[in-house]
């Protein structure tokens, strides 16, 4: 063989699966599966079906957070819809925007929210209302 034709440098430790025993050396199990499907080759059972449980979670927990973000989002523009008839006066339709703030919120304002707002007067709910609906208009740019 002639010299020229050997060659040994890091694309050559990749193709010949050093990168797939330093994954299971180090028990980085995400790692170890991508390789051992791209190889074919498991030397570790245990290891290999701990990264297929960590990619399925991986994968779920960003769906999810997307998700959760997506109906965060369409609740705040519904809330902002809905509101900004509301907003004119301070003391006005204060049943509504009550209503608005614990069914749009109902962690923060809703029954054993972080805050109770039975018992705000009118103009409290009121100033309340706009305070968070202008708020959201900055942030959603609505």
């Amino acid at each position: 063989m002639d010299q020229m034709s050997i060659r040994f440098g890091p694309q050559d430790i990749y193709d010949n699966g050093f990168d797939r025993a330093d994954a299971l050396g180090s028990r980085d199990a995400l790692t170890y599966v991508k390789l051992c499907e791209r190889d074919g080759i498991i030397e570790d059972k245990f290891l290999y079906e701990v990264g297929l449980l960590e990619r399925e979670l991986a994968d779920r927990s960003v769906g999810e957070e997307l998700e959760a973000a997506r109906l965060k989002s369409n609740n705040i523009i519904r809330f902002l819809r809905l509101g900004g008839r509301l907003k004119e006066a301070v003391w006005k339709d204060t049943a509504a925007k009550r209503g608005l703030l614990r069914d749009h919120f109902p962690e923060k304002f809703g029954k054993g929210g972080i805050q109770d707002i039975t018992g705000y007067s009118k103009p409290k709910i009121g100033a309340l209302f706009n305070g968070v609906w202008d708020g959201y208009k900055k942030k959603y740019k609505y």
